[in-house]
């Protein structure tokens, strides 16, 4: 298991309880870790302003191979405030705490963002969570709409999903699926878990 520490460093866990460390993200903050089909780890890496970015390392920690940054075609930064992210086939969604999505490919071209606005809601887009199902969708969530969007692999929203009447939580925050029995693991910023069925 890998985690993020405050003392800006990447730790592994064995299944013994022996913690290293493995990488040291200093000057910047590590906000989360994920670890790619590759085995490469990728570290969200802010506090540094215009510096903020992920970096790809391989998979013993030792070498960075590479950094993402997510530029348009005009070559602005789209990637700003690292905060989550999630792999599906080649490309990395990034979300940002600039408030939106970010799907950026393996040379770091950006391939399409989602802002939140398709989807209507009263306040602005606040996505924390993110995970991928079996049919390269992705689950978002919202913690200021006290929902998940449901966004197609191509960033078109299917739908909103587990609001707060629906699934009885509110401020959420992460998510993970099960793919076998189709359910949706939502925690929330209260420390409380919903399972549910996200499709119908």
């Amino acid at each position: 298991m890998l985690v993020t520490c405050s003392d800006k460093k990447v730790r592994r866990v064995s299944v013994s309880g022996k913690v290293s460390t493995i990488i040291d993200t200093a000057p910047f903050d590590c906000m989360s870790v994920y670890v790619t089909t590759k085995q490469e780890i990728v570290v969200c890496m802010y506090g540094q302003g215009d510096k903020d970015h992920v970096a790809v390392y391989s998979p013993d920690g030792r070498s960075k191979l590479r950094e993402i940054r997510g530029r348009d075609g005009q070559g602005k930064r789209l990637i700003t405030i690292p905060y989550r992210m999630v792999q599906n086939g080649q490309d990395l969604f990034v979300v940002n705490d600039s408030r939106n999505v970010v799907c950026v490919d393996e040379k770091d071209n950006v391939r399409w963002m989602y802002d939140g606005k398709q989807a209507k809601l009263e306040k602005s887009f606040y996505p924390i969570g993110i995970c991928v199902d079996k049919y390269n969708n992705l689950l978002v969530t919202d913690f200021y709409n006290d929902c998940v969007h449901y966004i197609e692999k191509e960033g078109g929203l299917k739908k909103v999903t587990l609001t707060q009447e629906q699934a009885g939580l509110r401020c959420h925050w992460g998510i993970c699926v099960d793919d076998v029995t189709g359910h949706v693991w939502v925690g929330n910023f209260l420390k409380n878990v919903v399972i549910a069925k996200y499709l119908k």
